[in-house]
């Protein structure tokens, strides 16, 4: 009080003697300045806004002396430049900063005898900072460096304006580093204010600011770079700070919130409660000492604002949030009444943060537009330091979309994280969370638009995320859970076994980041049962799935009783114990499903993203109840749930096709259903299938649901059906990289018999022609894929060879994929099995990404092709005017065997199809006879034949017979040719054996000369394709090591042909025969086959010291010369029975590259078979001086002949089939 009432009387003084000097008075010049000076003294020491006015205005009448001496007009110059910004700090007025900026340029002009420019340079600096601050212009802060730095190097006259001049350099480094982010802005900040600390010494007056500046900027280093020797530099100096500022000390305030401040920061790299807790304790014992409405409260509010914040992360106490935001609103408040906004920047990003937090805890909309306009408004003013805020707004906009359903949230999430990338300091340790969020966002567009592109990004970033995070940090869970739930997806989409062996260890991982009593657990759980449920999906075992419910149930008690997370929790509990029903079929498990995704759907407000979705599985559930009930309640309730979901789910929404095609099945269980809700249920199933806002995935399964719908219900949009299913089935061929990948596809859906049910509907309709064209689509899809990219393009290249040739690098490309070995990628070193190694990707990425590339672009020219004029069938399935042709030497066959009627299709060149109706044919026949003709395949001799005669009778009479007598009828030549086309089970049985092996009666073989087709396409393709040479170099491959009468077969077809080349024992590895098969237009196998019934493309020929030619090797190999081949080995036919329409063998290997006649076998030969039957089938195919390969299947006829004569066992004779033309 007494040094207050002393300046307000010396102010009075000086305004008494001005009192004296009027206008005009020699004296008044230097009683003007006094005043001002006092005055403006007495402002800076009580803040009396009217001292500050009166200074003013004096001081601008003292400018105006220009007559007096230069020191006098360079101190007026300075008093009233240093008014002006002092009022600008005030009211925050522009003009005023624009007037002080010009007083001291003036003053510095001046350049008078004895005066110190370091005063006006200081000055200078600090307003350029001040107007910087305000306007965000680059050229401000530029002055504000320049003038800095030269205050810096004028000669000290005193501490006070040598400290101004280093806190103004430093200042202004920082704020160039906020801007650009450049390292060693922040780095020159703390240098600077280091050697300022030097200047003082521990009794100093200035020290304690120095001290707090100091502290700041080697924290600010430290968040920005994390070198560890800053963070603890800071805390020695805190400590300092709080010593020389004890309780009742000027500055003990600011050293409570500083010590505050930088314990917060120990805890948010530490974890460590007791720091929050004395950070909490000291913020709060500096806000006291403050009272309301000063300036100073801000720092300890911004502090208290993020320091409780982050306690009720870790408490989850609702008190802790609801202070962090009215600490937060009253800093903001503080600073918006100032005179830069800029400092406002902190508190909108901390109630960025609390508003988010609130909302996630509430689930209250309006929290979410709170928190999003606090960081909207924070990013302007933050400049390169917004990459925390807009790491945050990725979050709140993600968020925004699970409400609203508007992508253009999770396009404006992705902008901002980024943005959030670009603005990242370079070492900037949290910039993990940063990928971590941006893998979200990608994650959430894949989901919502289906794109592989986003899943992979999605990928990237996850696995930049992981990469970047520190060893043992807090939240290392976040990137390794991530992680493990994408690439769980794309196990989802693609079946990579190598997805699901890296989720399953990222997932290991997570649990154990995340142990009991972690606040992260909960999240993890979840994360853990998603991905479980996807390996279940997968891989259809249960133990997945039981894990899945045991991660789901452990969750459910840490949420809380009510919240929206503990509804979410029930909900996702509940669907997997429906999916584990749908296996076990324990009834149990469906109740509890329903029970609980009940009372999930209480809790779900009518407005939450997630309230469609859960009306829409409590519908499957309660359909899947009335199956087993049969209680039509149950079936209303669930259409009820089906219907308003689908009123509340929009129409271009992802779920759009589930909700439908689910609401349609449960309209058809309805016991009458009336041809109104039939057609209804169709019309959604078929919407279903072409919602372009669906996953390819998605619109496949409601495509399969509307086929096996239309079929069971004979309904006619079962054409339709099946030929969508194609489509889309051949879109998630095109997603699987190898042929191996795309054959477990084919494996892993109930698609076996679906061509053949809708070639079934097809003949129901009397639509022969359409049927015969639905099973050549439907069947050996990826050997029609293959032969595809093989396609002859003369006649494209003469039109347009641009095209011709894209296509045909294309083509190749996508070959060279499909045929390449599935090969098993390990991400792990060997040194650890928890984390992966510091790489920015993965090879199985860029493979994946790649395939996807080169199959988007094979799509795009076959599109662009059918543009063209003549082109528009490129590469579809022929029609049958242009199949029958294939029936050109003799008619084809076509067996179809669907669930509701069998029947033969006999192909003529000439006419439509003749239908033969095979009433005592059966799937369940079928089965039986596969079954035992296999199982016999080992058994004893004299049994084998008995069960085989047993299997050849029976397709006799089911099939073979009614098919002969129509042949008869035709007129077709006995011992003429006929090709079968066998479909389903059939493939695995002889037909071309059978007969009723009763003596006085005819079998098959003594009526026509029979060969197999895998479609009629292979058959015409393998004509067109075989240039018939007169005299055939023959090559012949044995291995006598192993097989010991290979050399006497060798010699019996010598003996026939002076024309063959031989590769025997060590000469015949694997590279030698590829090699030589390029050469050699016929070929003959004289060694054991091997057949792999899990991996049917590595089935094999079995050559010198376990070498092997596979059937990929086969398929993968250009042989221009390729015409006939005779496979003197076992299993060189035997099916896949997994995808038997596919014929994955040998044989079918040696069709596709090239051979267009195959001998071969079903199973495995007798040693003793292969020199006769060799020397009875080339005796006739070298009967004359030149030889045809479309002679194999009538020789193959007669050396089977000579076999029966000789009495050789019928298994051994109906072993060899000819296969082509």
């Amino acid at each position: 009080m007494t040094t207050t009432t002393n300046a307000e009387d010396l102010v009075a003084q000086h305004l008494q003697r001005l009192a004296l000097c009027p206008p005009g008075h020699p004296e008044r010049p230097i009683n003007l300045i006094i005043a001002a000076t006092q005055l403006f003294t007495s402002y800076v020491g009580t803040g009396n806004s009217m001292a500050l006015s009166e200074a003013t205005r004096y001081s601008r009448e003292t400018v105006s002396f220009r007559t007096l001496s230069l020191p006098f007009q360079a101190a007026a110059g300075n008093l009233y430049g240093n008014c002006l910004v002092q009022r600008f700090k005030l009211q925050g007025q522009i003009p005023d900063l624009d007037a002080g900026i010009l007083c001291h340029r003036r003053v510095l002009a001046l350049r008078s005898e004895g005066h110190d420019p370091g005063l006006t340079l200081n000055a200078l600096a600090e307003a350029f900072i001040l107007r910087f601050e305000k306007l965000r212009r680059m050229e401000d802060l530029v002055m504000a460096i320049v003038y800095s730095r030269g205050g810096l190097t004028c000669p000290p006259p005193i501490l006070e304006v040598a400290l101004t001049a280093h806190d103004n350099v430093a200042r202004s480094s920082y704020l160039r580093f906020e801007l650009l982010g450049q390292g060693h802005d922040i780095a020159d900040a703390v240098e600077i204010t280091r050697r300022a600390l030097d200047l003082t010494r521990p009794g100093d007056d200035h020290r304690p600011l120095v001290l707090q500046k100091y502290i700041f900027y080697l924290e600010f280093h430290y968040q920005h770079f994390g070198q560890s020797k800053h963070l603890d530099d800071a805390e020695s100096r805190c400590r300092e700070f709080i010593r020389l500022c004890p309780s009742g000390h000027l500055h003990h305030a600011l050293a409570s919130r500083t010590l505050g401040s930088h314990l917060l920061t120990r805890f948010q790299t530490h974890n460590n409660p007791d720091f929050l807790e004395e950070a909490i304790s000291l913020c709060e014992n500096s806000l006291r000492l403050q009272p309301p409405g000063d300036i100073n409260r801000d720092a300890p509010l911004k502090s208290l604002a993020v320091a409780t914040r982050l306690r009720f992360e870790m408490r989850r106490e609702e008190a802790d949030l609801q202070r962090s935001i009215e600490y937060g609103e009253e800093a903001l408040d503080l600073c918006r009444s100032g005179s830069t906004p800029y400092d406002s920047a902190g508190p909108l990003h901390a109630l960025g943060m609390a508003y988010l937090l609130r909302f996630e805890h509430r689930g209250e909309v309006d929290d979410l537009e709170k928190a999003l306009q606090r960081c909207l408004d924070a990013v302007p003013l933050l400049g390169s330091s917004a990459f925390l805020t807009l790491g945050n707004m990725v979050t709140i906009y993600r968020y925004r979309y699970y409400r609203l359903q508007d992508p253009n949230d999770l396009r404006e999430a992705e902008k901002c994280g980024l943005q959030a990338l670009q603005k990242s300091p370079q070492g900037d340790p949290g910039k993990f969370i940063t990928f971590a969020n941006l893998a979200g966002v990608m994650a959430d567009l894949f989901e919502y638009f289906g794109k592989m592109e986003y899943l992979e990004d999605a990928i990237s970033h996850g696995r930049r995320s992981l990469s970047l995070c520190p060893p043992s940090h807090p939240e290392e869970n976040l990137p390794t859970i991530n992680l493990a739930l994408m690439l769980s997806a794309r196990l989802e989409l693609l079946g990579e076994e190598n997805d699901m062996m890296e989720s399953d260890r990222l997932s290991t991982r997570a649990l154990s980041l995340c142990p009991s009593g972690h606040p992260k657990r909960e999240r993890c759980l979840r994360t853990l049962m998603v991905c479980s449920k996807r390996f279940w999906t997968q891989t259809r075992d249960i133990m997945h799935l039981d894990r899945a419910i045991q991660y789901a149930r452990d969750a459910l008690p840490l949420y809380s009783t009510g919240s929206i997370d503990h509804s979410k929790s029930q909900e996702y509990l509940g669907v997997v114990l429906r999916d584990r029903f749908l296996q076990s079929r324990q009834r149990s498990d469906l109740e509890e499903s329903i029970e609980l995704q009940q009372a999930a759907l209480a809790l779900c407000p009518d407005s939450s993203y997630d309230h469609g979705m859960f009306q829409a599985n409590l519908g499957t559930a309660l359909s899947e109840l009335f199956e087993i009930s049969d209680d039509r309640a149950d079936l209303e309730a669930a259409i009820a749930h089906y219907s308003r979901a689908n009123q509340m789910v929009s129409t271009t929404h992802p779920l759009r096709s589930n909700l439908e095609s689910g609401l349609a099945l449960a309209y058809l269980k309805i016991i009458p259903t009336s041809e109104t809700l039939v057609a209804v249920a169709f019309s959604l199933l078929e919407k279903a299938s072409n919602n372009p806002s669906a996953s390819s995935r998605t619109q496949l399964d409601a495509a399969l649901r509307w086929t096996l719908a239309a079929r069971a219900h004979k309904h006619p949009s079962m054409i339709s059906a099946f030929s969508r299913l194609l489509t889309l089935l051949e879109l998630r061929l095109l997603t699987k990289e190898t042929v191996e990948a795309q054959q477990e596809f084919l494996r892993g859906i109930p698609f076996r018999l679906l061509a053949s049910e809708a070639a079934a509907s097809a003949i129901e309709e009397g639509r022969l022609d359409t049927a015969v064209e639905l099973l050549e689509q439907g069947r050996t899809m990826l050997w029609s894929r293959m032969r595809g990219y093989r396609h002859p393009i003369n006649d494209l290249r003469a039109v347009n060879t641009s095209l011709a040739d894209q296509f045909q690098t294309a083509s190749a490309e996508l070959e060279h994929t499909a045929l390449a070995l599935q090969q098993r990628f390990s991400i792990f070193s060997s040194t650890s099995v928890n984390r992966p190694p510091l790489v920015s990707d993965i090879p199985i990425d860029n493979r994946l990404r790649n395939h996807r590339i080169l199959s988007e672009n094979w799509t795009r020219i076959l599109n662009e092709i059918r543009e063209v004029d003549g082109f528009a069938e490129f590469l579809r399935t022929p029609s049958f005017s242009t199949l029958r042709v294939v029936a050109s030497e003799g008619p084809v066959i076509l067996v179809n065997v669907a669930q509701g009627r069998c029947d033969a299709m006999i192909i003529h060149h000439d006419s439509s199809p003749h239908l033969v109706p095979l009433p005592e044919s059966t799937i369940t026949l079928f089965d039986h006879l596969a079954t035992q003709l296999w199982d016999s395949s080992s058994s004893e001799h004299n049994h084998r034949a008995k069960r085989l005669t047993v299997v050849l009778r029976e397709l006799w009479r089911a099939v073979v017979h009614p098919v002969v007598e129509v042949l008869l009828s035709l007129k077709v030549e006995l011992t003429s040719r006929i090709w079968w086309c066998p479909t389903a089970q059939l493939c695995a049985l002889p037909l071309h054996a059978a007969g009723p092996y009763t003596p006085g009666q005819r079998n098959l073989p003594d009526l026509f000369v029979s060969s197999y087709t895998p479609t009629l396409n292979a058959l015409m393709t393998a004509r067109a394709g075989v240039l018939s040479t007169p005299v055939p170099r023959l090559l012949i491959i044995g291995q006598p090591q192993t097989l010991p009468m290979v050399e006497t077969e060798i010699e019996a077809i010598r003996t026939m042909s002076n024309l063959a080349d031989v590769l025997l024992g060590a000469q015949a590895n694997a590279d030698t025969v590829l090699s030589e098969l390029r050469t050699h237009s016929w070929i003959h196998f004289a060694c054991h086959g091997s057949r792999r019934h899990a991996e049917p493309f590595k089935s094999a020929f079995e050559l010198y010291d376990g070498s092997q030619v596979t059937v990929l090797d086969i398929a993968r190999a250009n042989l221009p010369c390729a015409e006939f081949a005779f496979l003197s080995a076992c299993h060189t036919a035997a099916p896949d029975i997994g995808t038997p329409d596919e014929f994955i063998t040998l044989a079918a290997a040696l069709q596709f590259a090239g051979f267009g006649g195959v001998v071969s076998t079903f199973w495995a030969m007798a040693d003793e078979d292969g020199p006769q039957t060799s020397r009875d089938f080339y005796s006739h195919m070298f009967r004359r001086s030149t030889a045809d390969s479309r002679d194999a299947a009538v020789a193959l006829n007669l050396a089977v002949r000579s076999m029966r004569k000789r009495n050789i066992p019928v298994y051994r004779w109906v072993n060899f089939i000819h296969i082509g033309i």
